[in-house]
């Protein structure tokens, strides 16, 4: 049983875009401006949008990049494959193993609590009223999303491209009014700079957030055997779907700044130190939305907030099982996971997988905070290696079919690897703790991968030609 191309152009960009735009754009912009605040920078207006532009102009080097493995190899599984064919078999599975565990679990974990810890907000913590509830509705939103993504990827796609809509809907009119209106009160508390004056590595400390609320924008690649003409589509989807992120983050945050304040972003965090979960009335879009339109357009922008996240986690579970289907179907992974529903044609097996590993982390889930660094290290470790699998492609398979073509080659490529190799070490330097605990959570695929390829027999066939 084969996958279906069911998803068209609007659906696959809604694809890139509806999985960028989550929790990150709500719940980072604080993070940043407080990250200076922290090293003794002032957080000023034009550091926090140069953040947020610096953060875009990487992720579209990403999707230039990515556009010509995808048109080129429009496989399931995206830069599990593009991994596979440049380095081999083993620096595939760990990616598409990190990918997996880490990546997309993790993300539908936060994403399921965030959800669930709003929505206890909106209704006035009557019903969901304790931390448990909290988990329990989490649950419910992983279950739900699950079975909408085991009845057919097209059915998950039109809730995509409908929550999308929504979302970008909502920010651009909380950005436009916060700019259009001048706030008649000071919102929070201002937090005011302390400590050394290191600006280099209060900025890549702050570009943590911002990067996380752009994660995903090679989603589409993962669904690439079920886009409809992948070698247009594919790179349309990465390229476009980035820049439309991109202009929404950046006026979201310049409404942010006009009705808060660089401090008073700062001051959000500060606030919210040790407070488990995200709580939308102290968000820069709940308080934007107080200032500006008053208590009902809060709770309009809160209800945008729950899409958005609906939206996005709808997108990750979307996504998640490629991985693991298509290192089942290359032999590197248990072979129960390349079942495809006969009715629904789904890979159903990787989906349960993913939806029951989700709800384990969501009972030993970490901070907001703790969670964006790990999967943010582990992520963008791979990218680079990905942007170098362009040029080695180009030379190792120059015959490989390229419909879509980088432009500025070699330069594009080499900017995104140099970019995401330093920020990589930026981070590890910076915060060693977890880059260390992401690096071993990724070697602990090596025994699986091992125990697999010397144990099953079945799949030496598919190893050796792989290796060749």
């Amino acid at each position: 049983m084969e996958l279906r191309r069911d998803l068209g152009p609007i659906a696959a960009t809604s694809v890139v875009v509806g999985s960028m735009i989550g929790s990150g754009i709500f719940f980072g912009p604080q993070i940043v401006a407080w990250q200076f605040t922290q090293h003794g920078i002032e957080p000023t207006g034009g550091l926090i949008i140069a953040v947020w532009a610096v953060a875009g102009f990487l992720v579209l080097l990403g999707a230039l990049t990515f556009a010509e493995l995808s048109a080129s190899l429009p496989e399931s599984g995206g830069q599990y494959v593009y991994l596979r064919e440049a380095y081999g078999p083993g620096i595939g599975f760990l990616q598409g193993w990190q990918a997996f565990f880490i990546g997309k679990a993790a993300s539908i974990s936060a994403l399921a609590v965030a959800f669930a810890s709003l929505l206890s907000e909106l209704e006035g913590s009557t019903v969901i009223a304790t931390s448990l509830d909290v988990q329990l509705t989490a649950v419910a939103l992983i279950v739900l999303l699950t079975g909408v993504n085991y009845v057919g990827v097209k059915f998950g796609g039109w809730v995509q491209s409908v929550t999308t809509f929504l979302k970008v809907g909502a920010l651009v009119a909380l950005a436009f009014a916060a700019l259009a209106f001048e706030p008649s009160q000071q919102a929070v508390q201002q937090l005011e700079p302390v400590g050394d004056r290191r600006l280099f590595a209060a900025f890549g400390l702050a570009l943590v957030p911002a990067l996380w609320a752009y994660d995903g924008f090679y989603n589409s690649t993962q669904v690439a055997e079920e886009i409809k003409n992948p070698s247009k589509n594919l790179p349309l989807s990465l390229v476009g779907g980035t820049l439309l992120v991109m202009v929404v983050y950046i006026l979201t945050n310049m409404g942010y700044v006009a009705a808060l304040g660089g401090r008073g972003l700062a001051g959000i965090e500060d606030q919210l130190a040790g407070v488990e979960g995200q709580l939308a009335a102290l968000s820069p879009a709940g308080l934007t939305a107080d200032l500006v339109g008053g208590e009902w357009f809060a709770v309009a922008i809160i209800v945008g907030v729950l899409i958005s996240i609906f939206g996005t986690c709808n997108g990750v579970i979307m996504t998640g099982p490629r991985f693991p289907f298509a290192m089942a179907r290359d032999g590197v992974f248990f072979q129960s996971l390349v079942r495809v529903h006969e009715s629904f044609a789904t890979p159903w097996a990787a989906l349960v997988l993913q939806g029951v590993w989700s709800i384990v982390l969501v009972f030993i889930l970490g901070t907001f905070r703790q969670l964006i660094e790990l999967v943010i290290f582990a992520t963008w470790l791979f990218l680079a290696l990905a942007g170098l699998a362009v040029i080695l492609l180009r030379r190792q398979q120059p015959d490989l079919p390229r419909p879509y073509k980088v432009p500025l080659y070699p330069w594009v490529p080499i900017a995104f690897i140099v970019l995401s190799t330093v920020f990589t070490f930026t981070l590890i330097f910076e915060d060693p703790s977890g880059s260390l605990l992401g690096a071993l959570i990724i070697l602990a695929g090596l025994p699986v991968y091992w125990y697999i390829r010397w144990t099953n027999p079945m799949n030496q066939v598919d190893l050796e030609e792989i290796d060749r």
